[in-house]
């Protein structure tokens, strides 16, 4: 589920809005990962209705001027396969089938439930693949180097011009920096919060090339673009949980920032140095400075009995990026920035007996006033929105703010007994 990132249609709102502005802050409609390019002479592998020779004219003006704009040059042609949008959405669909393991979702959905996130009705998987086919205009696939992009038998919109563009990019610095085994790597270790913030960068990177297109663009282009967008119905992305709409949206804007912030240290020089030295937590992408300076999260140890006929599912960083769009919901800008912005460290695991899920995340803020406000936060939060078949407990010892939440009173207090006997309180 995690091997190519899609690029989302709901984000290109921005784009239209740029306009002849002097600063890059478009957002994306596409996706990243591994690798293709193109020359003017190159063929698609697939095609489906489109008229390939004028398309493929217009696919060599969009890599050439992809390349110019990003200052970097394709080193072998990409696998481009053009489909139209309704086998856009099959193929996404059927992408996403192969990938999900049902007991894995299973796991995910209860947790996301005992948290707030999701209503007990709504079925993650069924969702998650219906809101992913709505949105995706194009993606990338780290593993087999293809770039699958929809144009309609007419040919190509300014709208899927973007969308190519933004691809392209991906392709473009995927051959360059080669970060496709690196983004495996990260998933493979349930490193997520890392896995994050080199999305945020590759996502950055295109939707930084896509906005200096956009300002290259006339009024009619911008126009068209702007009613294309308009025209775009979201039904499911508008009724999605907050928290699965900022995980979407946020690697685009988050990203595009920290690509902008680094524009002051030396123009594309500084972005390709990122992706030699990757930004390791979303809080050096949220905190561009934190990544200048290198600032690591602090190591947080998480503790606890594991009780008995639970396991260990999973064991990650939430991180600043997934706190916020967690908190989000419930907490005004102000508040939510206070409680979110003094990330030092998080660890979190996910016990799961196969029915019943254990949520425990222990944080540490950069200073003990910061984690008194991510405490208050999460408080509120939890109080609002956990729900009345589950149970939560929020503890202290020293620095540490420990959080456990439980679809199991018995299972969740027996967690928290012995996290009391080590002085949490």
């Amino acid at each position: 589920m995690r091997r190519f990132v899609v690029g989302l249609a709901v984000v290109c709102s921005a784009c239209a809005a740029l306009g002849s502005s002097t600063t890059a802050t478009t957002t994306p409609p596409t996706a990243p990962l591994p690798e293709p390019t193109t020359t003017t002479t190159a063929i698609p592998t697939t095609t489906t209705t489109v008229a390939m020779d004028p398309l493929m004219d217009e696919i060599g003006i969009l890599i050439e001027l992809t390349e110019e704009l990003r200052g970097l040059y394709f080193l072998a042609p990409p696998v481009i396969t053009v489909v139209t949008a309704a086998e856009l959405s099959d193929r996404i669909r059927e992408d996403i089938a192969e990938e999900l393991d049902p007991a894995e979702l299973a796991r995910d959905e209860e947790v996301l439930r005992i948290l707030g996130v999701l209503d007990g009705d709504l079925a993650l998987g069924v969702f998650y693949t219906e809101l992913l086919a709505e949105q995706v205009v194009g993606f990338y696939d780290a593993e087999t180097k293809e770039m699958v992009i929809a144009a309609s038998a007419g040919g190509l919109t300014e709208y899927d011009k973007l969308v190519i563009v933004h691809e392209l990019t991906h392709a473009l610095t995927d051959q360059h920096f080669d970060f496709g085994p690196l983004s495996e790597e990260l998933i493979e270790a349930e490193e997520y919060d890392a896995h994050a913030a080199l999305s945020a960068l590759i996502e950055g990177d295109a939707t930084y090339v896509e906005g200096l297109y956009v300002q290259g663009l006339g009024p009619g282009a911008l126009l068209e673009i702007l009613a294309e967008f308009d025209d775009f119905d979201s039904p499911i992305f508008d009724a999605a949980p907050y928290y699965l709409q900022e995980s979407l949206v946020a690697p685009y804007l988050d990203g595009l920032e920290f690509v902008t912030s680094q524009f002051a240290t030396g123009a594309w020089s500084a972005i390709d140095l990122a992706y030699r030295i990757v930004p390791t937590t979303t809080e050096q992408v949220l905190h561009p400075e934190a990544y200048l300076r290198g600032e690591a999260q602090v190591g947080v140890e998480i503790s606890g009995v594991v009780p008995v006929g639970y396991e260990v599912g999973e064991e990650s960083t939430w991180g600043e990026s997934g706190l916020r769009a967690l908190l989000g919901s419930v907490l005004l800008p102000g508040p939510l920035a206070s409680a979110v912005e003094g990330w030092g460290g998080d660890r979190y695991r996910v016990l799961w007996d196969g029915e019943r899920a254990i949520f425990q995340m222990h944080y540490v803020g950069d200073t003990p006033a910061d984690a008194d406000e991510l405490a208050a936060g999460l408080a509120e939060y939890l109080e609002a929105r956990v729900p009345a078949d589950a149970r939560w407990w929020l503890l202290r010892f020293g620095d540490v703010v420990a959080v456990v939440v439980a679809s199991d009173d018995l299972a969740g207090w027996d967690l928290t007994k012995t996290l009391q006997a080590e002085g949490f309180r």
